[in-house]
């Protein structure tokens, strides 16, 4: 009688946990435990010291020589050749696997979880210098200007305000730790403390998307593109008593044969081109 009213007992506590849907999770080993809703048998049976169970994954064979020999089951990374038991207190069982892979470590099977890739920086690769050169010399933009000065100096900077620094170099920022730092790709022609013209393009640190270029394509196509007066020089003259002997925008300044300096009053932007006023003459 008692050993029926303990088998009784037994049963009322399995179908309480059967009712309240026992989840048992095992992240170390890499999977979820469901208690399944059948139940086998109405006896309980002790668990034997080191079997290898869904809720005794330290009983099991863990040794390994290669990663090949570790297998994935619901008691976690095991050797290939143990068998794991999966009931729990005479139920069935199922699992789901965490994402991830065996692997065999110092001869031992271990679990490595798959790291979750999200939306921030930190998962994304950065471009090389050497990219971000290359991304700026396909524009058409470097490819004109090194034509004119094949001899252009590169300098390059990272800089969590790259963009800003193409129109405006002498741009103060103000970077953190959490801050992108973008490349700025820069040729320079002329010596250094002396340069004359240059050219600047912004490269995403991750994307390698083009940010910023300077100046328009229409400068380095055109000598004498303007949009503004600032954007013109006067050109000198030689072997002619003339204050200015034609305007041209300040890119081509290292073209000009006898030098060029600040218009002044002499060159004005007439319709985006640099144009002699009437005091040159």
């Amino acid at each position: 009688m008692k050993k029926e009213k303990l088998k009784r007992t037994k049963l009322e506590k399995l179908k309480k946990k059967m009712k309240n849907k026992i989840k048992i999770t095992l992240t170390g080993i890499g999977i979820w435990v469901i208690v399944g809703i059948v139940l086998i048998s109405g006896c309980v049976e002790e668990e034997k010291p080191g079997s290898c169970t869904i809720n005794n994954p330290s009983g099991c064979n863990l040794s390994c020589e290669a990663d090949t020999e570790c297998e994935r089951t619901c008691c976690g990374c095991i050797n290939e050749n143990e068998n794991c038991v999966t009931e729990l207190d005479g139920m069935s069982v199922q699992c789901m696997l965490v994402p991830g892979e065996c692997r065999c470590v110092n001869k031992k099977c271990e679990f490595f979880e798959e790291q979750p890739k999200n939306d921030t920086l930190e998962n994304e690769t950065k471009i090389t210098e050497e990219q971000a050169i290359a991304t700026a010399r396909a524009t058409e933009e470097v490819q004109r200007f090194l034509e004119l000065y094949p001899d252009a100096e590169l300098k390059t900077l990272q800089s969590c305000c790259a963009s800003g620094k193409v129109l405006r170099p002498d741009m103060m920022c103000k970077c953190t730790a959490n801050s992108k730092s973008d490349w700025l790709i820069e040729y320079l022609a002329g010596d250094e403390g002396d340069y004359y013209a240059s050219v600047r393009i912004a490269v995403d640190e991750y994307s390698g998307e083009i940010l910023a270029k300077y100046p328009k394509i229409e400068y380095l196509n055109n000598t004498t593109y303007c949009e503004k007066n600032e954007d013109c020089l006067c050109l000198g003259c030689s072997g002619v008593a003339r204050p200015c002997c034609g305007c041209w925008n300040f890119i081509y300044k290292g073209k000009a044969f006898a030098g060029a300096w600040p218009s002044g009053n002499y060159c004005e932007c007439v319709n985006n081109t640099c144009t002699e006023s009437e005091k040159s003459e």
